[in-house]
């Protein structure tokens, strides 16, 4: 009887001590997590990479700018140049070249109306245009030479001439056909000063405005 009740004494104390001991060993774990954390929180700050906000991309609006195209009054027996105002839808940040190259493209479509006509070949193109600080250069097709009497080849030229300088009526206009110096036009031979101004045509050619 004795030796049970020491028995069982001795087990209470064993369980009494190990209980002891695992809340102690639990609790110094719990303070030292507590304090790995307190540490590990006031350490470094985290790197933030911050990127650039991206540029907003605004579309170019299209505007309208008004020029003229130089015609040839079809119910006239004179062949006279004739003026007829036209807009050009280009971007908002055209230049001055961007507006002349669609102008001479309408040009080289020939009139749509009836009343007008060109002396212009149908097939004539424009193969560039650049305006540069000594006036306007422009390279056309080999078609603008052909066909037609030295009338014909004379109020060719005005046209080019006078259209090109629709935005400024004093700049000069070089031309080149197939990129080579145009000197001569038509087989009459009609001599191309260069560059050529609006007061040159009229000093030179016996078409009017």
């Amino acid at each position: 009887m004795d030796s049970r009740q020491k028995g069982r004494r001795v087990s209470f104390g064993l369980i009494a001590g190990l209980s002891a001991a695992l809340l102690a060993v639990g609790g110094g774990a719990a303070w030292w997590a507590s304090k790995s954390l307190t540490i590990s929180g006031s350490g470094v700050q985290p790197t933030i990479t911050r990127y650039p906000t991206p540029p907003v991309i605004t579309p170019h609006s299209l505007l309208t700018e008004k020029a003229q195209v130089y015609w040839l009054n079809s119910t006239s027996s004179d062949l006279a140049l004739t003026a007829v105002p036209v807009t050009v839808e280009v971007d908002n940040q055209s230049s001055s070249q961007e507006i002349l190259t669609s102008t001479l493209k309408l040009l080289l479509a020939g009139p749509g109306e009836e009343s007008y006509t060109t002396t212009i070949p149908k097939h004539t193109e424009l193969l560039a245009l650049t305006v540069e600080s000594d006036g306007i250069h422009l390279n056309l097709s080999q078609a603008f030479t052909q066909g037609g009497g030295s009338a014909e080849m004379t109020a060719r030229l005005g046209q080019i001439i006078y259209t090109s300088t629709a935005l400024d009526p004093q700049e000069k206009v070089w031309i080149e056909v197939e990129g080579q110096p145009l000197n001569f036009l038509g087989g009459e031979g009609l001599i191309i000063n260069q560059p050529m101004t609006r007061a040159d045509f009229e000093a030179n050619f016996s078409l009017v405005q």
